[in-house]
């Protein structure tokens, strides 16, 4: 009799685990946040990170960090005005570098010169690491000036600087 209701109670608690697990299976900023980025990536985000800074002016950054993020809580702070529906699950690392940054990959209105930027922000697809967006700015509402204390407000930050440059 033992045995069975110790059977019962085990197949309970797996059925009511799978129930819970299936509740919980979409991606929150409680389950991205916080989350330090694997050792492994680190390497190909500072290579991706090296590749855009030489594309947009700057040679040498004075500042490259990332944070795993979702892509809703990356655009809140790289660029407030944008929004994109069901980005809250969408695990993303923000990478901001600080340098001169003059925007190459933008179309301009006629008569416009771009000026030196202080930041070049990438979001990129955590699994796959696409870019899904990507801004030069630091000086606006739709690219303010984003700092290591606020990525610190989403997690461990991670410095590419030192990988970036082997």
């Amino acid at each position: 009799m033992k045995r069975v209701i110790l059977l019962a109670a085990i197949a309970t608690g797996v059925g009511v685990a799978a129930i819970i697990g299936v509740s919980q299976s979409g991606v929150g900023s409680a389950d991205v946040n916080g989350v330090k980025i694997p050792a492994a990536v680190l390497p190909k985000l500072a290579k991706l990170a090296h590749q855009w800074s030489l594309r947009e002016g700057d040679r040498s950054p004075s500042s490259v960090l990332a944070v795993r993020t979702t892509r809703f809580d990356a655009l809140r702070l790289a660029d407030p005005a944008d929004r994109i529906p069901r980005s809250r699950g969408q695990a993303v690392y923000l990478v901001v570098e600080t340098g001169r940054f003059t925007p190459r990959g933008i179309a301009a209105p006629p008569g416009w010169a771009p000026s030196s930027q202080p930041n070049l922000v990438l979001i990129l697809d955590a699994k796959t690491l696409a870019i899904l967006d990507y801004g030069v700015g630091g000086r606006g509402v739709h690219a303010p000036r984003v700092t290591l204390k606020m990525l610190q407000g989403l997690g461990p930050v991670s410095r590419l600087v030192s990988h970036a440059r082997n």
